[in-house]
């Protein structure tokens, strides 16, 4: 995907005139799923600076940043106390609808 991610991280790439994230937030969000964390580093105040609190798409989004990249595990740990019992979990470059929708 480079060079496009050497300036916005890719979960903000456009896909169909939005970012991919937000197609992803608002699957969510018709799934039920209102409250988000999102779980961020490379370039992820880019994704802060769009998203804010949510509040503009209707949702609830907080943030954990990663001091360094630490993979999707890593990433996990670092947030362990941001999470609730139950949560979802999706890669920022990566579209599950169907099991979205068949979970929730």
């Amino acid at each position: 995907m480079r060079p496009v991610t050497e300036t916005i991280p890719k979960p903000m790439i456009s896909v169909a005139g939005k970012p991919f994230l937000q197609h992803q937030l608002e699957l969510l969000k018709v799934s039920g799923i209102d409250r988000s964390l999102l779980l961020v580093a490379y370039l992820g105040e880019r994704i802060e600076e769009y998203f804010g609190d949510g509040e503009k798409f209707q949702l609830n989004i907080s943030y954990s940043y990663e001091p360094t990249p630490l993979g999707t595990g890593g990433a996990l740990k670092n947030a362990e106390g941001k999470l609730q019992n139950l949560f979802v979990l999706l890669n920022g470059d990566t579209f599950l609808e169907l099991i979205i929708r068949r979970w929730f």
